[in-house]
């Protein structure tokens, strides 16, 4: 393989070894970024300005990382340190109760940030039938509980519902919107077509078990032709009606 012997070849090599130089320039900047917290902690001899010196650095410049604050400031683990600094209170404000919102941490701040930005890009909103992206701790806690009573209160309409339908008398049940969904889903599984001799006739969709009645699995239903139905209700292979 020959290497092209033409000026955009050089321009291309002398970009890369530009690109090689800064990715260095950039890591020896790095190095040293993370030195200058325990310089500062060194430069600061009152605890209340150190701790307010860690506070800042860590809310306001998330370049520095939060261990290096904490060991180089305080000299103290990130747990600790999230600790003595406590939470942060800024301009973002709850979209319900209007309250400041309380950050916990930075990685906190930058999800609810974060959010803030995706869902203004795509002109939408996280919570979209409430009309809310950004909820402080206590608007979100009350949200996720309403959620939680309309949830179980849908749970119990739907046993109810499965326990009318189980009353049923078959003839009744084959009239219900349920078997009418789950008798349209099964036929388009099975691409309209008999499950036995798989040809294309006029069929109907007949059940192998009536364990789960306005819920049947695809095993529990069977897709026949009168042909195939009337031989296997022959062999007694289908449920009784």
């Amino acid at each position: 393989m020959n290497r092209p012997n033409v000026s955009a070849m050089n321009d291309i090599e002398a970009i890369i070894r530009k690109m090689e130089d800064l990715r260095t320039t950039l890591g020896k900047l790095k190095d040293e970024l993370q030195e200058l917290p325990a310089k500062m902690g060194q430069e600061i001899s009152d605890p209340a300005e150190r701790l307010e010196a860690a506070r800042y650095l860590y809310w306001m410049v998330p370049e520095v990382p939060s261990t290096v604050i904490g060991a180089g400031i305080l000299g103290v683990n990130v747990y600790e340190m999230n600790r003595l600094l406590g939470p942060q209170r800024n301009q973002v404000q709850c979209e319900q109760c209007q309250s400041t919102i309380e950050f916990r941490s930075r990685s906190h701040l930058q999800s609810v940030v974060g959010e803030m930005r995706k869902y203004r890009k795509k002109g939408s909103v996280k919570y979209s039938e409430e009309g809310f992206t950004v909820l402080c701790d206590a608007c979100q806690e009350a949200l996720h509980e309403v959620w939680v009573r309309e949830y179980e209160a849908e749970c119990a309409e739907r046993t109810a519902r499965l326990e009318e339908l189980a009353a049923m008398s078959y003839d009744e049940y084959l009239q219900t919107p349920e078997w009418l969904w789950n008798r349209q889903q099964h036929l388009e599984l099975t691409n309209f077509r008999c499950q036995v001799c798989n040809k294309n006739r006029l069929l109907e969709v007949y059940h192998r078990s009536h364990r789960n009645r306005g819920q049947e699995g695809f095993s529990e239903l069977i897709a026949l032709c009168k042909k195939c139905h009337d031989l296997l209700q022959k062999e007694s292979r289908l449920a009784k009606e």
